[in-house]
């Protein structure tokens, strides 16, 4: 027999709280703008999801993702799952399609949505949409990415596992669906199938346990295998850290296939909560991450005359590659750009004596 004690946080005000129709059921989540928001501007945004038996504000209270978004500029929202029965003190949310009273609830249907609506309502990045989660929503963190992996840049689970099987690679037999022979917790198995590789980053405690072998190690070190196999990672490297005065020790693995990286954390002392130096160690690594291919040419060609006597009050052309979506950044000396800045074609005037300097940067 065990024990936990929970440790309640004190709620922080939401500055939207949405709901949207789905199953039938009102679903709500939780919106924090980040200070000084503009629809005109183009901002990340980190979903992140609660524990089994919580509520979105207790998660955002522990999280905070809020406040390194009012600074980092960023979008954060906390979706609530359902609560398996009236009495209970939070939702569960249904990544398994395991028997519960929640096994009809189609989260990943809801969250789809919600981040349908989301990106109708308000200005996102969708480059730079993240997915987060602690225990039971690391866990639909995780099958989120493996069933709608081309909606996310990166993943930030925190405490939480898929059951990759009990080598982790999904081969042993008990991955086509039915529950693990011996496992006392008799749950249906999804398979992760991702539709591409994806950057991912995982924190635990070191007081941690991983699930029973023949439960398919539904936490820890099979994300470690799974992970960095699926994305063809090199060796990692091993190094040992203080964030948050929390000692952290990072296994990060480069050279991935497909630009893509793994990092596994292990806060030593830790057990089952949401670790302190998470939130931020999760956000240098997301912030980095982008789930579109930067279509700018590796060579910048400069298309104009590079040769100008004296200043005539003639206007000249400059231009460069044209890249869809792309925005550029022209730089002058010696001369004044009348027309055309942020497109790849301007127009300029130059100085009389005086050697000029045109140069352009692009950005997608």
């Amino acid at each position: 027999m065990s024990c936990c004690l929970v440790v309640p946080y004190l709620p922080l005000l939401a500055q939207n709280t949405d709901t949207l129709l789905w199953q039938g059921l009102e679903r709500t989540y939780d919106i924090y703008l980040p200070a000084g928001y503009s629809a005109s501007g183009k901002y990340p945004l980190v979903v992140s999801l609660h524990p089994g038996l919580s509520n979105s504000a207790n998660h955002a209270a522990a999280a905070r993702w809020q406040e390194v978004g009012d600074t980092a500029n960023f979008i954060s929202v906390y979706p609530n799952a359902i609560k398996p029965s009236a009495l209970s003190p939070g939702g569960i949310w249904n990544a398994y399609e395991q028997p519960s009273a929640v096994d009809e609830m189609d989260d990943v249907g809801f969250l789809n949505t919600m981040l349908n609506v989301l990106t109708a309502q308000y200005s996102i990045d969708t480059c730079r949409m993240y997915l987060s989660g602690f225990s039971s929503g690391a866990m639909m963190t995780y099958r989120m990415a493996c069933d709608f992996t081309h909606r996310f840049a990166s993943i930030a689970p925190l405490s939480g596992g898929w059951a990759y099987g009990t080598d982790g690679f999904c081969d042993d037999g008990n991955c086509n669906g039915d529950p693990a022979g011996n496992c006392g917790w008799n749950m249906a198995y999804v398979n992760c199938q991702p539709d591409k590789r994806i950057p991912v980053i995982f924190m635990k405690g070191s007081l941690e346990q991983d699930n029973l072998p023949t439960c398919r190690g539904t936490t820890d070190s099979l994300n470690k295998i799974f992970w960095s196999n699926y994305l063809m990672c090199a060796l990692p490297i091993t190094d040992t850290v203080v964030v948050a005065s929390k000692s952290v020790v990072r296994e990060r693995y480069f050279d991935c296939a497909d630009n893509t990286t793994f990092q596994f954390l292990t806060v030593l002392g830790n057990s089952h909560t949401w670790h302190q130096p998470a939130t931020q160690m999760f956000w240098l690594f997301l912030r980095n991450q982008t789930a579109c291919v930067c279509n700018v040419p590796a060579t910048v060609v400069l298309n104009g005359n590079n040769m100008v006597c004296s200043n005539n009050g003639q206007v000249y052309t400059y231009s460069t590659n044209a890249v869809a979506g792309a925005t550029y950044n022209w730089t002058i000396t010696g001369g004044t750009i009348i027309a055309g800045q942020g497109s790849n074609e301007i127009q300029v005037i130059w100085n009389a004596g005086t050697e000029g300097v045109l140069q352009v940067s692009i950005a997608q």
